[in-house]
This record gives C-alpha cells, sequence and structure tokens, in this order.
C-alpha cells in the first residue's frame, strides 16, 4: 500500500451520519498511517465542510455542483469515483443509508472495487495493512469477517454503530475546494412529499419499548405506549408486527431489515429474540426482556429479564415508574 493509499476517506448525504464515520475514519487512518478526508458533495457544501474539520477531519474535499442538487446517485457516484481515482485513497467509509447503498455501489462499479455492507466491526490488519470488517449474514445469523482485496477497500456502514466524533476547537484541517463538471443525472425529481412523523425517530430516541408476537392485539400496543411515555420514550417493534400484520408502520420495525437503535434503555415486550431483531438493537446500552417463555432467546441479550406475562409485568411496571418519577 503506498502511501497514498493510506489515507480514509468517508461520505454520507446525512452529515450526523458522517459524523459518525469520522470518529472510527480517525482510529483506522492511525493503523495505516494516513490522513482522514471527508467528502463534502452538494449545492451548498460550505456548513458540511466546516462542520468535518471541527470534527476531526485532515482534509476535506468539497465539490459543488448543481447537479448533486437533488441527491441522486449518479452525479455523487460520479464524482467520489473520479476524485478517488485521482487521489487513490486507501479505505472509502460509505454511511449505509438508503441512498448511501446505492451511492457506494455504483462508486465502486467504476472503481471496479468490491464494497463490504453494512459492517458494525472495522479494524486494521497491521501485518497486510488491509482493513478487516465484521457484517450480519444469513439475516443475522452468523457474523462473517471479510476483506476487499481491491482498492480501495469500500465499506458501508448503518447509522448509529459508532459514537459521532467530538467537535476540536482550532481544527488545523484543509478544505480542498475542487472543480468537476458532472453529467446531469438521466432522472430527475419531480415533487417531494414528506413523510407524516410523530415522535422522535427511534433511531434518536434514548428509551424504546419495542414489542412482538408476544402482543395478541393491535390495541394492546397501548400498554407498551403508556409505559413509553412514562419513560420518555418511543415505541417500536419486531418484524412480524410492521410486515406481517401491519399493527405499526415500517419506520417503528427493528432490525436488520428497519431501524437499527442505541438507546439508553431498550424494553423487550413479547419478542423471542431472533438474530434479524437483534441486529438491530445490539447497541443498546441496558436491555429489559418480558417474555413468558424461559427459554426465549431475548434473554441471551438482555441486562435484565422477567419470565412472566407481559399484560402484567408492563402495567405494573408503568405504575412503578411513575410513582418514582413523582417523586
Amino acid at each position: 500500500m503506498t502511501a497514498v493509499e493510506s489515507d480514509v476517506w468517508v461520505f454520507s448525504e446525512r452529515r450526523d451520519v458522517a459524523l459518525e464515520l469520522l470518529a472510527k475514519a480517525r482510529e483506522l487512518a492511525s493503523g495505516l498511517g494516513g490522513v482522514v478526508c471527508a467528502l463534502a458533495l452538494g449545492t451548498e457544501p460550505e456548513g458540511d465542510s466546516e462542520a468535518f474539520l471541527h470534527h476531526g477531519a485532515d482534509r476535506v474535499l468539497s465539490v459543488k455542483s448543481p447537479s448533486l442538487r437533488d441527491s441522486l446517485p449518479e452525479p455523487f457516484s460520479e464524482a467520489i469515483a473520479r476524485l478517488a481515482s485521482e487521489r487513490r485513497p486507501g479505505v472509502l467509509l460509505v454511511g449505509s443509508t438508503k441512498k448511501g447503498k446505492d451511492i457506494a455501489a455504483r462508486a465502486a462499479a467504476r472503481l471496479q472495487t468490491g464494497v463490504m455492507a453494512d459492517c458494525v466491526e472495522l479494524r486494521i490488519d497491521s501485518e497486510n495493512r488491509q482493513l478487516v470488517v465484521d457484517r450480519p449474514s444469513y439475516g443475522g445469523i452468523l457474523t462473517s469477517t471479510e476483506v476487499c482485496t481491491t482498492r480501495p477497500q469500500v465499506a458501508t456502514v448503518p447509522p448509529r454503530v459508532f459514537e459521532a466524533a467530538t467537535e476540536q476547537q482550532g481544527s488545523p484541517g484543509e478544505v480542498v475546494r475542487v472543480e468537476m463538471e458532472l453529467t446531469p443525472p438521466k432522472t430527475r425529481v419531480v415533487g417531494v412529499a414528506p413523510k407524516e412523523a410523530k415522535g422522535v425517530k427511534l433511531e434518536e430516541a434514548e428509551v424504546v419499548v419495542a414489542g412482538g408476537r408476544g402482543v395478541a392485539k393491535k390495541e394492546d400496543f397501548r400498554i407498551l405506549q403508556e409505559l413509553a411515555h412514562a419513560l420518555g420514550g418511543e415505541v417500536g417493534c419486531s418484524s412480524p408486527i410492521a410486515e406481517d400484520l401491519k399493527w405499526l408502520p415500517l419506520e417503528r420495525l427493528i432490525g436488520l431489515s428497519g431501524c437499527k437503535v442505541k438507546p439508553k434503555l431498550y424494553v423487550a415486550c413479547g419478542i423471542s429474540g431472533q438474530a434479524q431483531h437483534v441486529t438491530g438493537m445490539r447497541g443498546s446500552r441496558v436491555v429489559v426482556a418480558v417474555d413468558s417463555n424461559p427459554e426465549a432467546p431475548i434473554f441471551q441479550q438482555s441486562d435484565y429479564f422477567v419470565v412472566g406475562d407481559l399484560y402484567e409485568v408492563i402495567p405494573a411496571l408503568t405504575e412503578a415508574f411513575k410513582r418514582i418519577l413523582q417523586k
């Protein structure tokens, strides 16, 4: 690996995700002896550029173009691939958002390299000077360890896997403004209709109360809602509730195919704890589980658990927390 190929690059169309990647990029760059470079791409990239510098980036490559207005994947992947071809980073980390996955795949195809998707752990093999990643496989049943032998090594990382980089004062980094004419995208956005969101996003909630098949009826989720309200939290669910029964919207689904949450407190109610669901909540600081099956796999993932009927346990917990919080 050459000196140039020791640099670690970070990109996400979401600033909060990019800041999470910056923290890990610093660790990886130290192992490779390179610098951390953030990509600020858009019609007004100045704000992101300054934020990245103050959160640990040694260098920011800033590309300003009207083609980047609607966050369509084609111009973003073109810009990333052209920058990488010219400057040859060793590692490229991309936020594994819906748009980010598309952009990473297109950029990697242009660069004739591979993509290691949805990585939950990243480290440097000091002997071979390569990025080594762990990622869920077979619906989260297994964790596979992978290495990409081509350069740059591209990895996508889901939001909330790593803590965001802390703000620093007096950053010595630099912003490099790159002039680039991008090919206009073949598609165009004709309108945007934002979804109506109620409450805090699950990914941002400090307390999450989640229900599974142990909840017998849709209206019984009010029991979980009462506990969440008492704790100042939000309600989520496992895959069957949102995808099969459609009792809650997909935005409330926690798991491999839904949200990845990292709350301070996670309360699992009537959730068996299959690998698909555990993948979405494994970063929770404290996990409490309630299930009537003493052999439920969720207990293996819990800090505290109660073997019992959630229809008795959850209301009792709600009343107990109300009394405590009123004091």
